[in-house]
């Protein structure tokens, strides 16, 4: 996946938010079509595709619901969807300030690729935490909410071979507070709660690194599932769960 990111090129990643590369630093992109008939010739292309191709299918079997199966990638409002596979390289000094996927990304699933983490969630919550105090709608404020929490106390940090020494505001850390990933591991989490708002327990940002790091990010999209009018499609999967049972 990292040669085949390489080989086609990268662009500086921007944000929604800014234009100037302010908000997310050092970062670049590049996106992989999992059903690209282009480039099969090539041993890396084929290859990255067939990863790309892959890790959909192995998400959306094991992390999206049976009643969506078969109903994904039809890029339809009452269907849902998975984009293509977006590649990201964070050079040292790469940052990206805490966000929500938002865009109707219901689920998520990052993969580590080179094995450097920095991947910080404010308001995951451990047996002693709470969001009470994230009463708002609003991304902006919620980031702004998120600044205050305090990372190796507050939250969940994930670290992997760069270790979270440089990352850590405190020196002792909260139980369960930071988790160790390798290369090849993934964390998955769903971005907007049962009644279509946003879940501000999946705001996350990626902290400041001290060495390059390589991730893949898999997005499963759904108007229907975390839209204004999300309550009929989910009535509806549940009616059609209900006559499965009966049969």
């Amino acid at each position: 996946m990292m040669q085949q990111a390489t080989l086609q090129g990268m662009e500086v990643a921007g944000t929604r938010k800014s234009d100037t590369n302010t908000i997310r630093r050092h970062s670049y992109i590049t996106w992989i079509d999992p059903y690209s008939i282009l480039g099969l010739d090539d041993a890396v292309t084929r290859e990255a595709v067939r990863v790309a191709k892959e890790m959909v299918a192995q998400s959306a079997s094991l992390f999206a619901h049976e009643s969506l199966h078969g109903k994904l990638d039809v890029a339809e409002v009452d269907y849902i969807f998975a984009e293509d596979v977006q590649v990201a390289k964070y050079n040292y000094g790469g940052m990206f300030q805490c966000h929500h996927d938002g865009f109707s990304r219901y689920l998520t699933v990052l993969s580590y690729l080179n094995g450097v983490g920095g991947t910080y969630f404010p308001f995951a919550l451990s047996d002693t935490q709470s969001t009470h105090e994230i009463d708002t709608a609003n991304e902006e404020d919620a980031a702004e909410i998120a600044k205050r929490r305090i990372v190796g106390r507050d939250g969940v940090l994930l670290v992997g071979k760069e270790g979270p020494e440089s990352y850590l505001a405190i020196s002792k850390t909260a139980t369960n507070s930071i988790v160790t990933i390798e290369a090849g591991d993934a964390v998955v989490f769903y971005n907007y709660k049962a009644n279509g708002d946003r879940d501000w327990r999946s705001l996350h940002c990626s902290l400041t690194v001290q060495q390059e790091k390589w991730i893949a990010t898999n997005w499963f999209r759904s108007e229907a599932l975390t839209g204004p009018f999300s309550w009929l499609k989910k009535a509806s999967l549940l009616e059609d769960m209900m006559k499965g049972g009966m049969h």
